[in-house]
């Protein structure tokens, strides 16, 4: 495992709740693979931010353990092989990307003239090599939060945090992050995120954990925690014979850009339906099984939980 995470208590002030401390975490235990896209999901005040900085050893534990690279977080080596974005990250506004990123290698101890190729390459990989002799205070959101992941990356770590990454991208930023995470999920580094974008969660995270006034309420992958609600949606590419109109009649089926879309409200309405494009000798493009979005699950989640 990447990241190990043994029964976490975080109380800020007085170190019993009765006695007016603020209980943060509440036995948070997590484990995170190796090659996995990890996000960690809550309300706002839920625990997120403290836990990353107890694994970052900005913030010490009340009680509870946790290891990155089977290193304890209170070593400073664990820290060797990690990249961090924090959120709102600022900058100094009269300082380039390209000095920035030299700064932060140089701070990382890498050494010329690797870091001068890793910064080339990393500003080509966030297409912002034309902006790297421009001043920071020119810079809008997006490209400050495309640098602030450059610095993340510019030492070539193997664990990765980032904490509202999508934050101020355009939508094909958003792309363009998702496609960038995948790639370093499959060179095999680990990735834990936190964010609010739970649409950009669901397209590009292998597990989730939803997290509520310092507790795990529920751990799994995208399927796990989302349950399907019932039915399927089947999609035929080209048209269909007329004939099968008459057979389909009873579905809502719909037409668009060449495709066939018809929602199936059983198996075994979807049983039927796949013997009978069988023997029509139809295509099926996909079928999918309906269910929430992660956003519907997260808020059914929160809401069936004690406070």
């Amino acid at each position: 495992m990447s990241i190990e995470i043994h029964s976490i208590v975080k109380i800020y002030g007085k170190e019993s709740r009765k006695k007016g401390g603020v209980r943060a975490l509440a036995g948070v235990s997590l484990s995170v693979s190796s090659g996995e896209i990890f996000a960690l999901i809550g309300p706002n005040g839920a625990g997120k931010s403290t836990l990353v900085k107890i694994l970052l050893g900005i913030v010490h534990p009340t009680s509870g353990t946790a290891t990155i690279l089977d290193r304890p977080v209170s070593d400073h080596s664990a820290r060797e092989s990690v990249g961090y974005l924090p959120e709102n990250m600022h900058y100094p506004p009269l300082l380039t990307p390209h000095a920035f990123l030299h700064a932060v290698g140089s701070l990382h101890g890498v050494r010329h003239p690797e870091l001068s190729q890793r910064i080339a390459f990393l500003l080509e990989l966030l297409d912002m090599k034309k902006w790297e002799r421009t001043a920071f205070k020119k810079f809008s959101k997006g490209m400050m939060q495309r640098i602030g992941l450059a610095q993340a990356l510019v030492h070539d770590p193997q664990v990765l945090f980032l904490d509202e990454p999508s934050d101020g991208l355009d939508p094909i930023g958003r792309k363009d992050f998702r496609d960038l995470l995948k790639r370093l999920r499959d060179e095999g580094k680990t990735i834990f995120m936190n964010s609010h974008l739970l649409s950009e969660v669901e397209l590009v995270a292998d597990r989730i954990a939803v997290i509520r006034s310092g507790s795990i309420l529920k751990t799994g992958s995208l399927n796990e925690i989302v349950p399907p609600i019932g039915g399927f949606t089947v999609t035929i590419r080209g048209e269909l014979p007329e004939e099968m109109y008459d057979a389909l009649s009873i579905y809502p089926v719909t037409t668009a850009n060449g495709l066939a879309i018809i929602e199936v409200p059983t198996a075994a309405d979807l049983e039927r339906l796949q013997s009978m494009f069988k023997t029509q000798n139809i295509a099926v493009e996909s079928i999918v099984a309906r269910r929430l979005t992660l956003e519907e699950s997260f808020l059914s989640l929160i809401k069936e939980s004690p406070r």
